[in-house]
């Protein structure tokens, strides 16, 4: 009975010091927590010696700002942090003196800031701080535990979508997967917000890759020559901020047939127009008005060129001819645009 009755008192000794202290002590940050963050509300407190700590969670991603305020005005020193509740540090310094602001661009999630005396902790220090959040207006919202930084996890795009992303400081890459169906120009539009950024592009099979780097804030615009298939875009930066980007596929450029003349002997004068954004062109000629037989074809490997001429026809023959375009890829394999309009020449000479 006298063992039941000494359990029971330290029980008792135990709520009564809990009901005593509402602060609760967290083993992950080694602190006081004083409570969760109020947007836009002002907070105060007394650091005791002990670490104070604020919890607080993001529901989209965006920048964070705490304006702290101290009461001692000498040369004391005040440090802060922000981590995540992994414990990743990822804001982390000291000031002294007066009103500071701590800021940072954060991903979804749920983290804290702690604040604490450097020196002097036997001294009682008065602090006040208001809190911010601006929203980065990412359209596919990351969260800080579920990055699209990995192929494996990439967000999925389609084309002609308009997408915007941030970077973080515990987010520098995100990548994005879209399918091309057909093969085609890849029209890259993006608009940075960041000082230095990289791109890739690439397919994958990493056989077909573009890379931009060191890319600046404002508008830039490529266009990359991709075989249907699966591509990934990666952007990445070491500098926090926003972007957006919108990519659309066009079909590899045609050209328009001119005219075709008998101009000599058993000979015909091709035209088209010229297209330099391509690699070069195919010539093909037939006597079967479907080319469903007899066909014959040449190339012309100069893109500056807008025409050439056939030789060893047949006379008394009527001809009829076409055109496209052709990019290659970097194993030499050509990729070919539509045919362009179809002509006819009766071979009199």
């Amino acid at each position: 009975m006298n063992k039941i009755m000494k359990r029971l008192s330290v029980f008792l000794v135990i709520v009564l010091c809990l009901t005593a202290f509402p602060y609760r002590a967290t083993a992950a940050t080694d602190g006081i927590v004083a409570g969760d963050v109020k947007w836009g509300e002002n907070h105060s407190g007394t650091i005791a010696g002990t670490p104070v700590i604020y919890n607080f969670s993001l529901k989209q991603s965006g920048k964070v700002a705490f304006t702290v305020t101290f009461s001692k005005n000498n040369d004391d020193i005040y440090c802060f942090r922000i981590r995540d509740k992994a414990g990743n540090k990822l804001v982390s310094g000291n000031v002294k003196n007066g009103t500071h602001t701590v800021s940072a661009d954060l991903l979804a999630g749920d983290y804290e800031i702690t604040m604490w005396q450097y020196a002097n902790q036997d001294v009682d220090v008065n602090y006040s701080f208001v809190p911010s959040f601006q929203a980065s207006g990412e359209t596919v919202n990351e969260v800080n535990t579920n990055k699209n930084n990995e192929v494996t996890c990439a967000s999925s795009y389609t084309l002609k979508q308009n997408r915007k992303g941030q970077f973080a400081i515990n987010d520098d890459t995100d990548i994005y997967k879209v399918v091309l169906k057909k093969n085609g120009i890849l029209r890259f539009t993006v608009n940075s917000q960041v000082r230095n950024m990289d791109i890739v592009v690439q397919n994958a099979m990493d056989d077909v890759s573009y890379r931009e780097y060191g890319v600046q804030m404002g508008k830039h615009v490529y266009s990359y020559f991709c075989p249907k298939g699966t591509y990934y875009i990666t952007l990445s930066s070491n500098q926090a901020g926003t972007y957006s980007f919108n990519a659309s596929l066009t079909d590899i450029p045609a050209v328009s047939l001119k005219k075709a003349t008998n101009v000599k002997t058993k000979s015909m004068l091709v035209k088209w127009n010229r297209n330099s954004s391509v690699m070069g062109y195919q010539v093909q000629y037939s006597t079967n008005s479907k080319f469903a037989k007899d066909n014959r074809a040449c190339f012309v490997s100069n893109a500056k060129m807008d025409g050439t001429t056939l030789y060893s026809l047949k006379a008394k023959k009527k001809y009829y001819v076409r055109v496209r375009t052709y990019i290659t890829d970097k194993n030499g394999k050509k990729y070919y645009s539509k045919w362009s309009n179809v002509k006819n020449v009766v071979i009199k000479k």
